[in-house]
């Protein structure tokens, strides 16, 4: 993973313009989308990194920008990972445990 730097490796701008795409997010102001913006962090992740893991606390969600995102699940008795969905640029993930302070 790598963090990128809002203001110096992305501008403030560009992230406000990402942020406002979801349906999640697209009917804020221009003043609530920059105060997002202030705390948002940007991370860049490799092919076949892990975001988060089932039974993680729920402190942050995720919006993806670009690439996509499996949502994977150990599947039983074999222990193989299965792929259970799979999210694309401008889907939110991690916004309902968030709002529930569940894993």
């Amino acid at each position: 993973m790598k963090t990128l730097k809002i203001g110096k490796d992305i501008s403030e701008k560009t992230v406000i313009t990402e942020i406002r795409k979801p349906e999640l997010f697209g009917s804020l102001s221009v003043e609530d989308l920059s105060k997002i913006a202030k705390v948002a962090v940007l991370n860049q992740y490799d092919s076949n990194e892990f975001i988060v893991r089932m039974k993680d606390p729920s402190d942050t969600c995720f919006m993806i920008i670009s690439g996509e995102v499996a949502i994977l699940q150990h599947s039983q008795p074999d222990d193989e990972m299965v792929e259970l969905a799979r999210r694309k640029p401008y889907d939110v993930i991690g916004e309902i445990g968030l709002l529930l302070n569940q894993p």
